[in-house]
């Protein structure tokens, strides 16, 4: 079977394909949250409420930040690593924050749930959806000008 070689391009379309289903899960869970009752009745306390808020913007954060600092670390140990490995680690290291950048909306689902109050609901949704839109995978290494890896 032949190798698939992944150029600079696709490797970004393929990185802007998992983007565009995490924004989908994303509506999802607004969407079941509109739509499901939540399973307690009794309400949260304003303490787990502002924890969780807390851990989900923490978490946002760590999305945008996680990439930089798996991708600033690859070359860690003087060794020079092959060409390959880096663009995996690269292409990992997208799908890492946009999962971290991701797990916002869970927490919002998650409080919903239980029966948070609407105004952390509803940032929390806010900021895990716009953040999944304006984040940026930036630019993939480049083993040569016309291929990244080999698969």
């Amino acid at each position: 079977m032949p190798q698939a070689e992944l150029t600079s391009s696709s490797v970004l379309r393929r990185i802007q394909f998992i983007k565009l289903g995490f924004i989908l899960f994303g509506v999802l869970l607004i969407y079941l949250a509109a739509k499901v009752p939540p399973a307690g009745s009794a309400n949260l306390s304003p303490t787990i409420e502002l924890a969780i808020t807390f851990m989900a913007i923490t978490d946002v954060a760590c999305g945008f930040w996680l990439a930089k600092w798996l991708i600033s670390n690859v070359n860690r140990g003087g060794a020079s690593k092959p060409q390959s490995a880096v663009a995996m680690r690269w292409r990992s290291a997208q799908v890492a924050g946009l999962s971290c950048i991701s797990a916002c909306n869970l927490f919002a689902f998650v409080l919903h749930m239980f029966n948070g109050r609407q105004p952390f609901i509803v940032l929390l949704f806010a900021v895990g959806m716009l953040s999944l839109i304006i984040w940026n995978p930036g630019t993939p290494p480049a083993e040569s000008d016309r291929r990244i890896l080999q698969r």
